[in-house]
């Protein structure tokens, strides 16, 4: 019943005008109640907002989806990257990723970042699920799955009915087989739950998230009942340049939609099998009480952003042995909870992000963590100071410092640090280009830069061409010039270069020729790029880079793209 009820959520919404636009495994829950039995919740409706023309009759409800791009990249439709509003067959191809991450264990593209994942779903064809699981799918189900994951919209099942009457017919087809089928070889695990799932979608009567029944109605009955009342989900963490590739997490979700502290004794028990666990506890009703439930569990990355701490709980976490990851994004934190974190010996990363309590009292206590090599303080309240304290930390590779007062003194105080390869800057105000040149004088060894903000205008970046070792080079709303372009075709390690606001013709882009190296380009807003000029340059790069400009799709999806990767 679970896809059915699915079905019948989003079909009902749709009827309203209201696309969820973020259909993925963890926002579709199991629960079950004395009453009702099992049933299912389809959760995070609301992102969507709905406007209507004035003109009456059919179709005039229309989807306005702002500039930011909504939902979660493996289960995006390639619509928003054609340029087209969001609409139910946006919403079909959504579930069909669901549908195909039930079959196969993982969604239908996989990359390491959501630029590459939008861009696949864009561009790129699924496997075939059978070439996955090393069987035969039974009936249509494939066929199902294939008109789903269409790239042309108007291929896909027209609404979310049609889908649901695809997956009646197959179950009817399979409930009326031959009691004696001839021998065939067994299906794999996860393909025989999987059917056995679309085989009983039509067992019950719907009782769904978004209901359209009376209060007090109940629906079927179910004897299955679930042994935990919290429900795991595993997501895929947001692609960070600080923490790495794409990672999963795991994601307890409470029987209200959301996680107390209460619950997290049953997710300790959920957990108590489990190896090195990456747990997202974010933009919860967490605030640290039920923290010790896990103290004994090895859990290794924790996300707590978002959330109203208890700073007398926070304790709590330095029992924790095998925590090497704490991001604490957007929390009501101040410096006082940084003495309590600075007694966490084993974190190797820390994310604070956003959060406005924290100043250079509180950094001062990080100097006490030995294993630390990455630390985020994008957003916070830090001067120089705070980098006098990081200088001192002898593991530290990777420093955010991106919308922060710190100023050209400041970054004086680390250029002696070859520990550190990775510096962001972007937002930085008070940084001048005598301070980045002192940087790139001073630091060949980086690896990775981001600078941005309108100070930046045509030869800020000539010295750039002293970082022989930089891959990776973020430059969004960095108004350079020809001679600045020319300073980064020397790099000879360049791998990824995302440019916006640049004041370039098409002719100067063959200063970029040499970049042998490259995996990802990106210009966006240089209003003196073609797309004949980008043609051009793509000649003379490697056959696998992927180059992504206004100039080149001309659809609204690369300023998302720009937004998406400003908001990390």
């Amino acid at each position: 019943f679970v896809l059915d009820q699915v079905c019948q959520a989003l079909a009902c919404a749709h009827r309203e005008g209201i696309f969820h636009r973020d259909v993925k495994p963890s926002n579709i829950l199991l629960v079950s109640d004395e009453e009702n039995g099992l049933g299912v919740r389809l959760i995070d409706f609301g992102v969507a907002r709905v406007r209507r023309d004035e003109s009456p009759g059919e179709g005039s409800e229309v989807l306005e989806q702002g500039r930011t791009l909504a939902g979660t990249p493996a289960y995006m439709s390639p619509d928003q990257a054609g340029g087209l509003g969001y609409d139910a067959r946006s919403e079909v191809y959504s579930l069909g990723c669901v549908l195909f991450e039930l079959l196969t264990g993982r969604p239908p593209f996989e990359a390491e970042s959501p630029l590459e994942m939008i861009s696949m779903h864009a561009n790129r064809e699924p496997p075939l699920v059978s070439s996955l699981i090393g069987a035969q799918l039974p009936g249509d189900l494939e066929e199902i799955i294939a008109t789903c994951l269409a790239k042309d919209r108007e291929e896909r099942f027209q609404s979310i009915g049609q889908l649901r009457e695809a997956l009646a017919a197959l179950s009817e087809c399979d409930s009326g087989e031959d009691e004696n089928p001839p021998e065939r070889r067994p299906l794999p695990l996860i393909l025989a739950t999987a059917v056995a799932v679309i085989g009983v979608v039509f067992i019950s009567s719907a009782w769904f998230g978004l209901s359209s029944s009376k209060p007090g109605t109940t629906g079927a009955r179910s004897d299955v009942k679930p042994v935990h009342r919290v429900q795991m989900s595993k997501e895929t963490a947001d692609f960070n340049e600080q923490f790495g590739t794409r990672n999963y997490s795991l994601r307890p979700i409470g029987e209200g939609g959301t996680l107390s502290d209460a619950e997290l004794e049953e997710v300790a028990e959920i957990l108590a099998k489990e190896g090195s666990i990456r747990l997202d506890l974010s933009n919860s009703n967490v605030h640290g009480s039920g923290f010790h439930f896990l103290s004994k569990h090895p859990v290794s990355y924790l996300i707590l952003s978002q959330n109203n701490l208890d700073l007398d709980c926070l304790s709590t976490l330095c029992s924790f042995k095998h925590l090497r990851i704490l991001k604490l994004a957007q929390t009501n934190l101040n410096d006082d909870a940084l003495k309590v974190i600075s007694r966490i010996r084993t974190l190797e990363a820390l994310d604070l992000d956003g959060c406005k309590g924290f100043t250079d009292r509180g950094v001062a206590y990080l100097e006490a963590l030995p294993a630390v090599s990455s630390i985020i303080l994008r957003s916070t309240a830090i001067t120089d100071e705070s980098l006098k304290t990081l200088a001192a930390i002898p593991k530290l590779c990777s420093i955010v410092v991106e919308d922060t007062g710190v100023t050209d003194e400041g970054l004086a105080k680390i250029s002696h640090c070859r520990n550190i390869k990775m510096l962001y800057l972007r937002n930085c105000k008070n940084v001048s280009a005598r301070g980045f040149a002192m940087i790139c004088r001073s630091m060949p060894w980086l690896t990775a830069l981001s600078l941005g903000g309108p100070a930046i205008g045509p030869g800020y970046l000539e010295p750039v061409a002293a970082l022989k070792n930089l891959y990776d080079l973020n430059l969004l709303n960095c108004r350079i010039g020809p001679a600045d372009l020319k300073a980064i075709g020397a790099l000879p390690q360049l791998g990824v270069l995302y440019l916006s606001k640049g004041e370039f013709a098409d002719r100067d882009l063959k200063s970029l020729y040499g970049l042998k190296n490259i995996r990802h380009i990106g210009f966006w807003e240089c209003k003196n790029i073609t797309s004949d000029g980008l043609v051009e340059l793509r000649k003379h790069l490697p056959p696998n880079t992927r180059i992504l400009s206004e100039s080149s799709d001309k659809s609204p999806f690369n300023q998302d793209v720009v937004e998406m990767f400003a908001d990390q």
